[in-house]
């Protein structure tokens, strides 16, 4: 599907012809934003020929794997952008494409995007936002697309603390799998984070030639916004790695103890079966066999022996 606003004169409206909206590409006068949702075969082929797009850029659309970066071209700007997708706990990211002109912004996605649609709507509202060029339109889409991982660190944080609480009281391999999983999406966050930081920081460095210079300050805020979330992954990172070594040395400590447990036990039992195998080997020259209570004697011993290393061992603290 492909829609576009054209603001002309002060005047917005919506333009569906694509061979229309590629003739106001590069017009200096008017403000262009085409955005495409589940383009066509068709439709992308529209924007190689009637926009005059690169076909490596192109190529990268129609993959729609690529990291998110920046590659700049004599009169335009291919951006790639990740959108954040929570999944039954898991992360998954939507590519975003945008091809970023003087006054024409095009914006390539996959999926519905709540935050385009509302801007879309906005716009049709109050237009005069348009105003401020289509560099504008590229922050506040980019800057709702960062605002989605604030609540995802939340949501991480809350996790980290409840398998932090589940691993003091006990060493289940369940904590252990929600520990990895956490890690997991981690780790998934910062991939994401760290190219998409990189293009807001040549998206808002004084010589882009794209950006207007009062707009730069809106996307050094998103940069800024990017920052903070990769400082908070790193923060979370150490989380779980701390939370892993807990882990491993309760089940450690756990370990000993039932060790510990298992040696006392033992012993208290290997004293009593020695003494009932040497008075159990019929020997002829046994002394103990002319003992009138001999088979008394030896339960004595071996009741003896067994309670005194019971003590011993519940005074050293391994029972």
């Amino acid at each position: 599907m492909i829609r576009s606003l054209l603001y002309e004169n002060k005047v917005l409206r919506e333009e569906a012809d694509v061979k229309k909206m590629a003739a106001q590409f590069y017009n200096p006068n008017n403000v262009l934003w085409v955005d495409i949702q589940d383009a066509s075969e068709v439709e992308v082929k529209a924007l190689e020929k009637e926009f005059k797009l690169h076909p490596l850029a192109i190529e990268d659309v129609k993959k729609g794997r690529q990291r998110p970066k920046i590659e700049e071209f004599e009169k335009y700007a291919y951006i790639v952008a990740k959108e954040l997708v929570s999944k039954n706990g898991s992360y998954a990211s939507q590519q975003i494409d945008f091809f970023l002109a003087q006054t024409t912004l095009v914006s390539v996605r996959r999926g519905k995007d709540e935050a385009i649609d509302e801007l879309f709507e906005r716009l049709k509202k109050n237009p005069s936002t348009l105003d401020k060029g289509p560099d504008f339109l590229l922050y506040q889409i980019l800057d709702a697309t960062v605002d989605k991982f604030f609540p995802e660190l939340d949501d991480i944080d809350w996790r980290i603390e409840s398998v932090e609480k589940q691993i003091f009281k006990e060493t289940s391999p369940s904590a252990l799998n929600d520990l990895f999983k956490v890690k997991k999406n981690i780790l998934y966050l910062k991939r994401t984070v760290t190219p998409l930081r990189e293009v807001l920081n040549m998206l808002s460095r004084v010589d882009s030639k794209l950006v207007r210079a009062e707009n730069q300050v809106y996307f050094r805020d998103v940069y800024d916004h990017l920052t903070r979330i990769n400082e908070v992954i790193e923060t979370q990172r150490e989380l779980t790695s701390t939370a892993t070594e807990e882990y491993l040395s309760t089940v450690s400590n756990s370990l000993n103890t039932i060790m510990k447990k298992l040696t006392a036990v033992t012993v208290i039992i290997m004293i009593p079966t020695l003494i009932a195998g040497v008075y159990g080997m019929n020997f002829k020259n046994t002394p103990e066999f002319d003992l009138e209570h001999g088979y008394y004697f030896a339960l004595g011993v071996m009741l003896l022996t067994a309670l005194g290393s019971f003590a011993y061992f519940k005074r050293r603290g391994w029972l």
